[in-house]
């Protein structure tokens, strides 16, 4: 009996630890594929709304209306930021969307490519790709106990003219 339960607690314990493979879920490949489809499509006149979400940073939605020859031109509620002196620290530098860097669609797939790099093994984390522009509208990623979590969301993006 005593080796049956053995046999059973040593198997439950490898079991359990086979559900918890420490691999990437970032394909880089399909990454790449989707910039350069993003790049392809040449659109360099648009408007773009999102919000990132850091375990020490919260921020707030913030729309960047992109302009050929000009710097991107940022929008936001000024009341909605309250008392977050460190978003308002990363708002003074032109970041809006901590721990993600770029105020374009092509600066933040650079940044989001960085972010995949420098993940390690044992990160989880998503991505989802607009299907008609291929620019990334939604990216986590969950460093577990090593760093928090950190997440971006493009929630309304304008072809302008």
């Amino acid at each position: 009996m005593k080796k049956m339960l053995i046999v059973l607690m040593v198997g439950g314990i490898i079991s359990c630890a086979n559900n918890h493979t420490n691999t990437r879920t970032f394909d880089l490949d399909e990454f790449d594929s989707k910039m350069a489809s993003w790049k392809a499509l040449n659109i360099d006149a648009y408007r773009f709304t999102a919000e990132s979400y850091a375990s020490y940073c919260p921020t707030i939605p913030v729309t960047v209306t992109v302009l050929p020859g000009v710097e991107p031109d940022l929008t936001y509620e000024q009341d909605d930021i309250k008392d977050n002196s460190g978003y308002m620290y990363e708002l003074s530098r032109g970041n809006p969307f901590p721990p993600f860097y770029g105020l374009t669609i092509d600066a933040l797939f650079d940044s989001i490519r960085k972010t995949i790099l420098n993940s390690s093994k044992g990160d989880i984390g998503s991505i989802r790709y607009n299907k008609e522009s291929y620019y990334p509208e939604y990216f986590s990623i969950d460093h577990g106990g090593k760093g928090g979590q950190a997440v971006l969301e493009i929630t309304y993006f304008e072809i302008l003219q």
